[in-house]
């Protein structure tokens, strides 16, 4: 027997599909349940033989193995996201087989046994649809739903005529393709409430032509009194002769599939929360037991929601169906919300690729195919948009999904209600946007193709756009883009040797609207060019910088290892570190490791190079310079209580980045305060100085850290742990809180001294200095704690 895959979960266990060579169960679903089944249930299930009713192959240790239905529940049918057509026959010949299938049941088995089984959820098709067979579960898991309550259950009598309540729901909820109580806000548990109290849903709502015979049929299933329902046999009776009717043609009457319409927000189960951008915030989530992306709008969409052409868009966007862009399934509206229901990749996006912690390298070829794929979706999108006023989309990496293994990438986000005028406010998608977009609030597809060119850019240089001006206010990179006509520095990717491509870039994002590429001949311009381009080369976020291109500008720290200059590199101001006496080989070794680092608060390393014998690091440069010098400087600003929390809970997400980085952990091993560099109006903390980083294996062989900021383990001689950075973490807290130097109030602060006394348990004086806060007073405690193992993670 071989496992194929999760098929679905719930409250009764795990599902899995498997290939059974036993017939006529070929293959079959095994059931990993979650508690015992009792033994009377097990031997009426495996009695079980009706060709309208799963059948029970083995009940044993914990697994119940059953008939596979290959084509799902008819709650898919209905409402998930392979919904089909069918017929007024199709509908009434699946209700005549249920109905055989219950007959069946409660001949032979206990009615407490069927309960809760007889709703689209648990009524199975098969063989292409013609079959349908009723799933049964055991009596115990009628107690599994949390939705039932105790109070509730007393209510409920359990006999065939509650079953034939269920029946005329179920024909109701296949004729009018709508959920029960679907225009009202009622919970689970207030729909068995409104039951209890005799409401059911309209027989209005059946649009089709029906005999006014069975739609009484139908209204007296939800007779308040039990006994004036109708038998099972009387219902299989009248829908035998409707079925057998020569001349009916109301019976090819279609049913069509309801994509696009509001999907059932109950239906979703959300997961963790995956990527947030300008629009919404997406989350993984599984929704009719399949993987899908969930997005929460964040903008207001009353107006988009309540306009009735929404949804008609919505469905033709669902339609689109391509390989080059995400599906939809449609939109679910809560109270407040509204979310749209697209596929989910475990891949991420092209941004997270980029730029996420793992840093993964990947060639100029699938650079090229993976714009090659977004200028297919491009295309289409395109051509659609002309009738098309609900296609709202601003290309971004942020909204291309990549699929299958990191191979294909497609369009998401296509249909995103936001107003052009809005993102102004947002320097993350301004980068993408043509310059006629902030003039016209219109997207075309020469803007299209504006935002391609920048992405092109971009994933060939693995650096965000205008990456030098992170600090210039949006409105002002807006102007610098519309007048001066600025644009990314082709500089960056000069190294790659593609100058065919530059100028193909350099067009696509002309000024000029009408002077930029035919969004058709895109594909075909990049495809000319994949076999001319050397496969081999590699596209990093770290490089080996050409001393060179370094301008070295002025002086602006020093230390045993040497000097650290601003200077000018690649159009942009960066650090420059100057490193004298480096071993060339463990040096090149731990710089490879650094530029895996990607954390706002962990200051960017760029590249390396030597020189003369020195060695070269090209990092971010910190404007506002290091919070030493703002706490101790000779200007003394001031600064809140809020501002140095904040500082200390991004210097908390830097550690963190550093100690959970993957294949081994990362340690910084000099935290103190002249390594945490402060930018954006002392806004933004950033973690330096990781010449002095090494991995966790690596013993510690000499004293490069300041001694006031260094554990006491780390002073003996012993093997550094991320626990050494937690104390040094303490240290560094408790001065900016009490805006003094460590160790202040010791007469003797000299070398020697600081590591007996540290050795010893002395520290800083908490008392008065740290503001009346005692569970910060607690936390800076336990972070320099003597042992080791007593300080937080």
């Amino acid at each position: 027997m071989a496992i194929e895959g999760l098929l679905d979960y719930g409250a009764f266990g795990e599902a899995f599909i498997y290939k059974w060579s036993m017939d006529p169960l070929n293959p079959v679903v095994v059931v990993d349940n979650t508690y015992n089944i009792d033994s009377s249930d097990v031997q009426l299930l495996l009695r079980i033989n009706h060709k309208n009713v799963i059948k029970f192959a083995e009940i044993i240790d914990g697994f119940m193995m059953l008939e596979y239905a290959d084509c799902g529940s008819l709650k898919q049918l209905l409402h998930g996201d392979e919904q089909r057509e069918y017929s007024l026959r199709n509908a009434l010949d699946w209700m005549h087989q249920a109905a055989k299938g219950l007959k069946y049941l409660h001949s032979c088995i206990y009615a407490t046994t069927t309960y809760y089984r007889l709703t689209p959820k648990f009524l199975m098709l098969t063989n292409n649809y013609r079959y349908l067979k009723v799933i049964v579960l055991p009596s115990k898991c009628q107690n599994l739903s949390p939705t039932i309550t105790e109070r509730i259950m007393e209510k409920i009598d359990l006999t065939e005529r509650s079953d034939m309540y269920s029946i005329g729901t179920t024909i109701w909820e296949l004729l009018t393709r709508k959920k029960l109580f679907y225009n009202t806000a009622y919970t689970s548990h207030d729909i068995f409430e409104a039951v209890l109290r005799g409401e059911h849903p309209p027989i209005s709502d059946i649009k089709i032509s029906i005999d006014d015979c069975f739609k009484r049929l139908i209204e007296s299933c939800w007779n308040a009194n039990p006994d004036e329902r109708p038998t099972i046999q009387e219902l299989i009776s009248t829908l035998d002769g409707i079925l057998k009717e020569e001349i009916n043609a109301d019976l090819d009457q279609v049913l069509k599939a309801n994509t696009g319409a509001i999907i059932d927000f109950a239906d979703i189960e959300i997961c963790k929360q995956i990527r947030e951008d300008r629009f919404g915030v997406s989350h993984k989530a599984m929704w009719l037991g399949k993987e899908k992306t969930v997005t929460k709008f964040k903008d207001s969409t009353q107006a988009w929601t309540e306009h009735q052409p929404f949804l008609e868009q919505i469905r033709k966007n669902i339609k689109l169906n391509n390989e080059y862009l995400v599906n939809i399934y449609g939109i679910s509206i809560g109270k407040e919300d509204t979310y749209l229901i697209s596929d989910y990749s475990d891949c991420g996006s092209l941004h997270d690729f980029m730029y996420d912690r793992e840093q993964r390298k990947y060639s100029v070829n699938s650079a090229i195919k993976w714009m090659m794929d977004a200028a297919e979706g491009i295309c289409l999108l395109n051509r659609k948009r002309q009738t098309n006023m609900f296609l709202n989309y601003i290309l971004t990496p942020y909204n291309m999904i990549l699929f299958n293994n990191f191979k294909r990438l497609k369009i998401s986000d296509y249909c995103s209600p936001f107003e052009a005028s809005n993102v102004v406010d947002s320097t993350a998608e301004i980068a993408y946007i043509a310059p006629e977009v902030f003039r016209q609030n219109q997207y075309s597809e020469t803007s299209d193709v504006y935002s391609l060119g920048i992405i092109l850019w971009e994933v060939l240089a693995r650096k965000k756009p205008y990456y030098e001006l992170i600090n210039v206010h949006p409105h002002n990179l807006v102007k610098m883009i519309k007048v001066t006509g600025m644009r990314p520095a082709l500089s960056d990717i000069k190294k790659l040797e593609l100058d065919s491509i530059e100028e193909f870039i350099e067009t696509c994002w002309h000024q000029d609207q009408l002077k930029r590429p035919d969004p058709d001949l895109w594909f075909n311009y990049l495809d000319s060019h994949c076999s001319q381009i050397n496969a081999t080369k590699f596209i990093q976020s770290y490089e080996d910088v050409n001393y060179q291109d370094i301008e070295l500008i002025e002086t602006i720290g020093s230390g045993s290892f040497g000097l650290v200059y601003r200077a000018k590199w690649c159009e942009m101001v960066v650090a420059v570190k100057e490193c004298k006496s480096i071993a060339t080989t463990n040096f090149e070794q731990e710089i490879k490791q650094l530029a895996r680092t990607n954390n706002q608060n962990i200051v960017k390393l760029y590249g390396s190079c030597f020189h003369e014998n020195c060695a070269y690091l090209v990092m971010d440069y910190a404007e506002c310079g290091s919070l030493y010098n703002y706490l101790h400087g000779d200007e003394q600003k001031e600064y809140t209580m809020a501002r140095a929390l904040d500082w200390m809970i991004q210097c908390v997400q830097g550690i963190q980045h550093l100690h959970s980085m993957t294949p081994k952990p990362m340690l910084h091993r000099d935290l103190k305060t002249p390594n945490l560099l402060l930018t954006d109006n002392n806004r933004i903390l950033k973690i330096a100085d990781f010449g002095t980083a090494t991995d966790l294996r690596t013993l510690m062989t000499s004293e490069i850290g300041t001694v006031a900021y260094m554990a006491p383990e780390v002073l003996i001689g012993k093997n550094y742990t991320e626990k050494c950075d937690i104390y040094s973490f303490g240290i560094v807290l408790w001065e900016v809180m009490a805006r003094r130097k460590p160790f202040h109030h010791l007469k003797n602060r000299s070398t020697p001294a600081l590591i007996m006394q540290t050795f010893k348990g002395e520290r800083p004086l908490v008392g008065a200095l740290i503001p009346n806060c005692e569970e910060l007073k607690t936390l800076i405690v336990n972070c320099w704690h003597q042992e080791p193992e007593e300080r937080p993670i």
